[in-house]
């Protein structure tokens, strides 16, 4: 990654994470804390492979073709659209796949159960506007990242253990050409 890129990219990190209203205050996970709920606390996902998942072209509903990867989901802490600096290579990763592939992309922003439906819509929007502008940075064309909230509406992991809630609290990227 280029030193200029980095330089632009701590004042977003900074001015997102300033601008993020929480309800409850929690810190981000901890790498310990990232450990103990099971969470990657480096560029691996749960299993351990690496950021992008390669799968099968398929047609899209609507038209257009999904692109033949797909990253892992960037996690975020309790109540926090900051994004935590561990789950940087993978915004680093989309950013890449954009440039290089010229392609467009949906950030899908997920929450937990906790919390009511309205402030988790609104959580999950912070969350996807945080990875959107994180792109833009690093030199994503904003006209081809859109950003969707979805909340807690579509959970990646049923259950209300401490994991299950973590494994939750994400964005991901959808893409397509």
């Amino acid at each position: 990654m280029k030193p200029r890129a980095i330089l632009h990219l701590v004042p977003v990190i900074l001015l997102v994470g300033a601008t993020s209203s929480c309800k409850r205050k929690n810190p981000d996970l901890a790498p310990s804390e990232a450990q103990e709920f099971g969470l990657p606390t480096d560029s691996t996902d749960f299993t351990g492979t690496d950021l992008v998942n390669e799968i099968p072209l398929e047609e899209r509903p609507g038209g257009g073709m999904e692109v033949a990867a797909q990253l892992q989901p960037v996690y975020f802490g309790f109540d926090s659209s900051s994004i935590p600096p561990a789950e940087m290579a993978k915004i680093e990763a989309a950013a890449q796949l954009m440039l290089s592939d010229d392609v467009s992309v949906r950030i899908e922003g997920h929450t937990d159960e906790q919390g009511s439906r309205e402030y988790n819509l609104a959580l999950g929007e912070r969350r996807a506007l945080a990875v959107r502008d994180a792109l833009i940075v690093l030199g994503a064309d904003a006209s081809k990242i859109h950003t969707l909230s979805l909340g807690e509406e579509q959970p990646a992991v049923a259950g209300e253990a401490d994991q299950s809630l973590a494994e939750n609290r994400r964005a991901e990227f959808v893409f397509f050409q």
